[in-house]
């Protein structure tokens, strides 16, 4: 067996990868049955018997062409006013090679040509039941015969045609050119010679013919802005043409065992709805969808090849990829044909006026492993598939609705997981399109808030990102607190316009989010809090007035991260972009007690906290469970409102309970110690401690201590926790 390497045949554009497909097809069926085929880093390699220079023999001497007839289509050579060149030249000639042709040309002229006014389904099953059998590889590549009417893969167009070019014609113009059926002209006696070996090698210089090759070659396409004067000429080499549409009925089986999809576009495999995602001008383009054409490495025998296609097998969620999207997830998930080493993505896309192009844009290589980090955006598709269903979708809701697909399109499409970024990206942008949803008086009738992402199963991808962002693990925090007892039992419902239910109110019991201070904003928001649970609070048989501010359930962070919280030693941009993705998450089921610590492979080392004692004496309340102090009514807005008031009420507040007060008068106040009263950080038992190391001096032990001097709610140990929790 003879390896040749076709460097003529690359995996773009899409004429030279239907090339290959047409070269293993033909010569699998013609010449050596054993061949096998693969693609490799100089193109499409080549195995059989058949050395280069007889390669190039069997074409031009022994090739038999496959019967390509489209007379359902205005310009297929058989109506009356159409170009007959190249089916009269090959009706008119006695070379056996052509006998299959001549047999389905004159079964058609005894049909007849379609007119105007007929049943195309109808038409059609009449040419499958008298045509040779050699002609029906065509009719299926080109259409599909559903129950009650007939669609077109895009791949081939509208059966077989684009605009007023008609493949099929096409086809048997350039193969009078490539075979010379016709003797050629003076001078021109070895061009199909040298067409051929330039179309498989690319080694030949040979001038092309002023000739279409329709959408699938854009660079050799020619028309409007094609050339430095404006229209240029299309450039045809005649065999590629041939070798192209022979290759495209690698793509017939596939297409009429899939002819129950309801899309009829999608009726051929690895076609897909298009994404504006991916490429450049993908939010500008039109067009009729994405064809993924898979490339494979190991050398594969025609049949294989066959059944490749024909199974198509690129799944998302259980069943049949229908876009872009699907498809990129589907790749990055294993859910494809192992086989599949990559996809060349072509986007069939609507140019210079009606004509589409099938535009490369971009290689999708298979992964090695399971992306779980795409694998969880699949939970957001039902609530998608919800807004894409509306008729009229708003300017606003549309961008975001596209934004939310181009990150997960980026995310599945990345060679790295960015760390969480972007997943975060996708977050934020289903966070975006639910603002632009609620904003949408036409839409909050028919769109519900988000629904249906389950914290628990983001924590694990989102691990990266927790472990590693300061601002990323205080919105976690705050968007996981609950409380069971009081409505908003939520910040997502304080902050957002929703209500326990996830329904849709108006408007937000804190406003602001997104537009004001995001330290303002979370400050009301504690000050709405304080407002709903101030109660007369017992403690240790002594009746207090105070409250409870931190949601009692979930939120738990560490003390380290709650100092910088309560200092403003983080971005808080990227804080506030943290706490609008994570605010869509549904924490209310699978998460009780998640310590995000717990997530870490080692325990964080203990290390000193610089504070100010105004920071300590605000830690020391915040918590939703003794032996955090609880807040004395009132002291959010004596945070918000200055430095004395503040600190008159944490001096009376810590002194209760049994330390000398150490807050010099005028301390400055960070904007973010209010805020910090929704905070439930896992040290903050140890107010002791932190009081202590800035200057308080404990009167006698506080009850709340052991014999150690140390709080009695001791943090877990991160090592006992093991490192999947949550995930």
């Amino acid at each position: 067996m003879t390896t040749v390497t076709l460097t003529g045949c690359r995996p773009e554009p899409l004429a030279s990868y239907l090339k290959a497909l047409g070269v293993l097809r033909l010569v699998a069926t013609q010449a050596d049955r054993a061949a096998r085929g693969h693609w490799g880093p100089e193109g499409f390699v080549l195995d059989s018997s058949l050395p280069a220079d007889d390669l190039c023999a069997y074409f031009l001497e022994r090739y038999s062409p496959t019967p390509v007839v489209s007379p359902w289509n205005g310009g297929s050579g058989f109506g009356p006013k159409d170009n007959t060149d190249g089916i009269d030249a090959i009706a008119a000639s006695t070379d056996a090679r052509l006998q299959p042709y001549r047999t389905a040309i004159n079964a058609v002229r005894s049909i007849g040509h379609m007119d105007g006014d007929s049943d195309k389904r109808s038409y059609l099953l009449r040419l499958r039941n008298e045509l040779p059998d050699e002609a029906l590889a065509w009719i299926d590549a080109a259409t599909v015969l559903g129950d009650d009417a007939v669609r077109y893969p895009i791949l081939l167009g509208t059966g077989g045609n684009d605009g007023r070019l008609d493949f099929s014609n096409n086809f048997m113009q350039r193969l009078v050119d490539a075979l010379a059926i016709r003797p050629p002209k003076r001078g021109m006696a070895d061009r199909p010679h040298a067409w051929l070996r330039n179309s498989l090698f690319e080694n030949v210089e040979v001038p092309f013919l002023d000739a279409a090759i329709g959408q699938f070659d854009p660079g050799s396409a020619g028309g409007s802005n094609s050339s430095p004067q404006g229209k240029g000429k299309g450039l045809a080499n005649p065999w590629d043409f041939v070798l192209m549409i022979e290759g495209a009925v690698v793509f017939a089986a596939a297409a009429v065992r899939r002819r129950g999809e309801r899309a009829g576009s999608m009726s051929i495999p690895f076609a897909f709805s298009a994404t504006a995602a991916g490429y450049g001008s993908a939010a500008d383009e039109s067009g009729r969808g994405e064809v993924w054409a898979p490339l494979w490495a190991e050398p594969s025998t025609l049949r294989s090849v066959t059944a490749l296609f024909g199974e198509g097998r690129v799944s998302w969620k259980g069943s049949q990829a229908r876009s872009g999207l699907d498809a990129v997830r589907s790749v990055a998930t294993l859910q494809h044909d192992r086989r599949i080493t990559a996809f060349t993505r072509f986007a069939i896309a609507e140019r210079f006026g009606l004509s589409n192009v099938a535009v490369p844009v971009g290689r999708i290589i298979s992964p090695t492993q399971v992306r779980a980090e795409v694998a969880v955006t699949a939970t957001v598709d039902p609530w998608l598939g919800s807004v894409k269903v509306m008729r009229l979708i708003p300017t606003g809701v549309g961008s975001w609705l596209r934004m939310v697909e181009r990150s997960m399109f980026d995310l599945a499409q990345a060679s790295t997981t960015g760390e969480g970024e972007l997943l975060l990206d996708v977050l934020v942008a289903v966070a975006e399109l639910e603002h632009a949803i609620g904003r949408s008086g036409g839409l909050r009738g028919k769109v519900s808030p988000v629904r249906g992402l389950t914290a628990t199963d983001w924590l694990g991808p989102l691990r990266p990102l927790l472990l590693r962002s300061v601002e990323a693990r205080i919105a976690w925090s705050l968007a996981s607190g609950r409380d069971p007892e009081h409505e908003p039992s939520s910040l997502r419902e304080l902050l957002l316009p929703v209500d326990r239910r996830n329904r849709w109110r108006a408007p937000a019991p804190v406003e602001g989010f997104g537009i004001a201070p995001l330290s303002n904003v979370l400050a009301q928001a504690a000050a709405r809090r304080e407002w709903i649970t101030g109660s007369t609070q017992t403690t240790e048989g002594a009746t207090r007035r105070g409250c409870r501010i931190a949601f009692p359930r979930n939120g738990r962070i560490d003390a380290s991260d709650a100092v910088a919280f309560a200092t403003g030693e983080f971005d808080t941009e990227r804080l506030e972009r943290c706490l609008r993705a994570f605010l869509v998450l549904n924490f209310d089921r699978n998460v009780d007690g998640v310590d995000i610590r717990g997530l870490l492979a080692k325990p964080t080392p203990a290390r000193d906290m610089p504070m100010s004692s105004a920071v300590a004496a605000v830690l020391a309340h915040a918590g939703s469970a003794a032996p955090a102090i609880p807040s004395p009514v009132g002291l959010t807005r004596q945070l918000l409102a200055g430095a004395s008031a503040a600190v008159d009420a944490l001096r009376r507040s810590v002194g209760m309970e049994g330390y000398t007060p150490e807050i010099a008068a005028g301390t400055a106040m960070s904007p973010w110690l209010a805020p910090t009263l929704l905070l439930n950080p896992w040290r903050s038992s140890l107010l002791g401690t932190w009081l202590d190391r800035c200057g308080y001096r404990p009167k006698q032990l506080d009850s709340h201590m052991n014999s150690a001097g140390q709080p009695s709610d001791e943090e877990p140990n991160p090592q006992s926790v093991p490192e999947s929790a949550g995930a």
